[in-house]
């Protein structure tokens, strides 16, 4: 028998797909938990976009669950996350293709293996090929959406949990995705559910008893369904609004001017390749024709009468409605 020290016969008998924002994604491995955390993280989006699938390889092998999160490093188009000889994985963002090699210990901890492995893995990719992530919540009323940009640790989960509660359409709580090969102003979320930091549970008491993830600083998050709630997967923006939160004062809302808006949605944005980084700051200038306000507040509860803000002028039609799935769900 031919030998095989590279381990391209070991059976992954346990395949999947899942459609990550709407994208197809195809996973194999050799356990079922795998199976498992794709569902969890997945198995409430439908397929929107026909593309070629994801491809991920997930190997459990033997071994501890980390002592740390992973280390993420890319070049070009390959990108490697680590943690040790027993959890890693590599992934080639152009073609798609990725795999993992995970100690069984990390298959037991989903929660986990989801947040720094299959999740990283899929976002990534699909920014790479397809997405442009802008570092804002988005909620939407009457079927006008409203992106709430700030850097971590400054309120946009809070505010749009709180708006959520209320009756706003949730549609994402801290990334929401622009759709680069659109021309329309449309974003895709993840509205299943919100990471907030465990501080949150000192404003929203129906948060204790939560299960609590650490992210990619190893800081303690509180994972709360979002699954009684109004929800959807996409929805057009008809305004930008970026967080000013202050030690004290009125809340007040100021326009915003479109260089400032730009250095401040490039300054929340990682770097990729070239290329991939030009595309990204198209879609940003794209953005850009939406109405882009700062809201400067102290408490979150000074925000929520102020959202929306007003409504473009008839003189400054949104952006036309693009055709979509009948299985697609809008922000109503």
């Amino acid at each position: 028998m031919q030998p095989d020290p590279l381990g391209y016969t070991l059976p992954l008998s346990q395949r999947t797909v899942v459609y990550p924002l709407g994208y197809p994604a195809e996973i194999f491995s050799n356990n079922p938990r795998v199976t498992e955390a794709a569902y969890e993280s997945w198995g409430l989006f439908d397929k929107q976009f026909d593309t070629s699938p994801l491809r991920i390889h997930v190997i459990i092998g033997e071994g501890a669950l980390p002592a740390s999160p992973p280390s993420f490093t890319a070049q070009g188009h390959l990108l490697s996350i680590l943690c040790d000889r027993d959890n890693f994985a590599v992934c080639d963002l152009d073609s798609a293709f990725s795999f993992c090699r995970l100690s069984s210990a990390t298959a037991l901890d989903r929660p986990w293996m989801r947040y720094h492995f299959l999740e990283a893995i899929a976002y990534v990719t699909l920014t790479h090929q397809h997405l442009s992530p802008v570092h804002a919540a988005c909620v939407a009323r009457n079927g006008r959406g409203v992106l709430l940009s700030a850097p971590s640790g400054t309120g946009k989960t809070v505010l749009s949990y709180s708006l959520a509660r209320r009756g706003w359409t949730f549609v994402s709580d801290d990334v929401s995705f622009l759709i680069r090969s659109s021309s329309n102003l449309e974003v895709l979320g993840k509205p299943h559910e919100f990471r907030f930091d465990a501080y949150a549970r000192k404003l929203f008491p129906e948060l204790e008893g939560n299960l609590i993830v650490r992210d990619v600083k190893g800081q303690l998050l509180v994972e709360r369904s979002a699954r009684d709630l109004k929800t959807a997967t996409r929805c057009r923006v008809d305004h930008l609004v970026f967080l000013d939160r202050t030690a004290s004062g009125p809340a007040r809302l100021d326009p915003c001017g479109a260089n400032t808006a730009l250095e401040r949605l490039l300054r929340e944005t990682p770097r990729y390749m070239d290329r991939v980084n030009q595309e990204q700051r198209s879609s940003f200038e794209l953005l850009l024709s939406a109405q882009v306000h700062t809201l400067h507040y102290s408490a979150w509860e000074q925000a929520v009468p102020l959202l929306p803000p007003p409504a473009r002028s008839p003189a400054s039609p949104p952006n036309p409605p693009r055709s979509a799935p009948p299985n697609l769900r809008r922000c109503r």
